[in-house]
């Protein structure tokens, strides 16, 4: 047993943070979609899967926390949203700390399927997409912005835009 002081989600059974912690680790299966399928015709459907799911359970989460405050629970008196030193604050709760992870992690996946969606109109062959599309998810799914920002800066300039393209022209007319 936990010796986090944990809160009952209510929306969600009762179940902690560290019950649902689990459930944050399925998202592997998105990477793996939009890494290895990229030029499937499902994977622009299928990788919403879990960005949807994770924001299921984000929105429960912090709705939890929110309408049903744990009996005794007293937040810490600097918790805000509004300073360095309020972030660290509500950071000390571990319930908030698994709604950050949370919100980080859908991000991540819905910035990752950008880069793999963006990759694809582009015309980005399967050899492009393993040498230096995956690199970028992977950077995406460790660090978030610095796996998008290598993308969008260096990466997808090696790539056609397709508003320039023949085919864009001729939709066109």
């Amino acid at each position: 047993m936990s010796d986090l002081r944990l809160h009952p989600f209510a929306l969600m059974g009762g179940l902690t943070a560290e019950d649902l912690w689990v459930i944050l680790d399925i998202g592997i299966f998105n990477w793996i979609l939009m890494a290895l399928l990229p030029k499937w015709g499902k994977t622009a459907k299928l990788s919403l899967i879990f960005p949807i799911l994770h924001s299921t359970l984000y929105s429960l989460t912090f709705l939890s926390l929110l309408l049903f405050p744990k009996e005794g629970f007293e937040p810490h008196p600097d918790a805000n949203f509004f300073t360095l030193k309020g972030l660290v604050a509500l950071y000390t709760d571990p319930s908030i700390v698994f709604g950050g992870i949370l919100h980080s992690i859908v991000g991540d996946q819905l910035l990752g399927r950008w880069i793999v969606l963006d990759s694809q109109e582009r015309g980005a062959s399967i050899m492009f997409h393993v040498l230096a599309v995956v690199p970028c998810l992977l950077l995406t799914m460790l660090f978030g912005p610095l796996g998008w920002l290598i993308y969008f800066a260096l990466v997808r300039n090696f790539l056609d835009d397709p508003k320039k393209s023949p085919a864009a022209k001729e939709k066109k007319n």
